[in-house]
């Protein structure tokens, strides 16, 4: 997947806060028939080709662990224990699969938190996710 960021970083430049809709275009339609993309997906590569820091924001405060508490950081290594156990499914594994792919591919930095993290922006809210160790 390439991504353009020329518009993105022009509207930044320029002051604006882009809000990006994940629909793209079937270019092999005869008519070009809508897509929806994955929101998660797009914004790990936005981040990634823009080596941002990407907060995806969540209908829980963060990655929650068997005891429902929030996870301060987590690796690939501990988000797969997670996922075999049942621990973590669907639309959060998701997440998870479309922030580590961001950090992989450039990112600086992925946090997945809940809407407080929007209005109280500040480190400690959510799940920093990290590079696995060897």
């Amino acid at each position: 997947m390439r991504v353009n960021t020329e518009l993105i970083d022009t509207l930044i430049g320029a002051g604006f806060l882009p809000v990006i809709s994940p629909v793209a275009r079937d270019v092999t339609a005869a008519h070009g028939a809508a897509l929806n993309v994955n929101g998660d997906d797009a914004a790990a590569a936005i981040a990634a080709a823009m080596q941002a820091e990407l907060w995806m924001i969540a209908d829980v405060s963060g990655v929650l662990d068997a005891e429902k508490k929030v996870l301060g950081s987590l690796n690939s290594v501990q988000t797969a224990d997670l996922v075999t156990t049942g621990v973590v499914n669907k639309g959060m594994h998701a997440k998870l699969e479309a922030g580590f792919s961001a950090l992989e591919h450039g990112a600086a930095a992925v946090r997945i938190a809940g809407l407080e993290a929007i209005m109280e922006p500040d480190s400690r809210h959510g799940t920093l996710l990290t590079a696995s160790m060897s």
